[in-house]
């Protein structure tokens, strides 16, 4: 998937949520959530390897690592 598609795809997403209410937001928020927490690892490591091959300032750098 191309960066162009993420992009069309998230402001789709978006045009979408406007359109439901508390609850079903609330339910995706919750959704959302949990996805994150169980793929905890893979999104830090994934932010190691990023900052390794990132060629900011440590500074910058300090600033985008994820942590728990």
């Amino acid at each position: 998937m191309t960066t162009l598609q993420i992009m069309k795809n998230a402001k789709a997403a978006t045009q979408s949520l406007m359109l439901c209410d508390e609850t079903k937001k609330n339910e995706i928020l919750e959704a959302m959530a949990q996805s994150l927490l169980a793929h905890k690892e893979d999104i830090l490591n994934a932010n190691l390897i990023d900052l390794e091959k990132a060629m900011v300032s440590d500074v910058m750098k300090d600033r985008l690592k994820l942590n728990d």
